[in-house]
C-alpha cells in the first residue's frame, strides 16, 4: 500500500481521533466547538508527529504500522471520551429549521 492508497483510511480516523481530543482538552459547554475543534487539531498533529518521530526511531516505520497505530490511538481516544460521557459534537446546531430559508433563498439569489 502506498502513502496516497492509506488516505482514505487515515483522514476519517483523524477526524475521529481531532474531534474526540478536542472534547478531551476542552470538556466544558462553555468552551466554543471552534476552540474545540483547534485544540483538537493541534493535538492530532503533536499526536502523529511524536507517533512517526518514535516509529522512525524504533525502526519499524511502514504504512501498516502507522495505520495501526493510528488505528490504535483513535480507539483509546473513543473509549476515553465514552467513559467521560462528553459529548464530540456542539450540542446545538449553527442551522436551525427557522433559519433554513434563510440559506436557502441566499443560495437562489446568488445561484452558487
Amino acid at each position: 500500500m502506498t502513502a496516497w492508497g492509506m488516505l482514505p483510511i487515515a483522514l476519517p480516523l483523524s477526524c475521529i481521533m481531532m474531534l474526540g481530543l478536542g472534547a478531551l482538552a476542552f470538556p466544558h459547554d462553555s468552551v466554543p466547538f471552534g476552540e474545540r475543534l483547534l485544540g483538537g487539531m493541534l493535538l492530532t498533529l503533536a499526536t502523529v508527529a511524536v507517533g512517526v518521530r518514535v516509529l522512525g526511531a524504533a525502526g519499524v516505520l511502514t504504512t501498516a504500522v502507522v495505520i495501526g497505530a493510528e488505528l490504535i490511538v483513535t480507539a483509546n481516544v473513543l473509549v476515553a471520551v465514552r467513559i467521560r460521557g462528553l459529548k464530540m459534537w456542539p450540542r446545538r446546531w449553527p442551522v436551525s429549521l427557522s433559519t433554513l430559508p434563510v440559506l436557502g433563498s441566499r443560495h437562489l439569489r446568488w445561484g452558487s
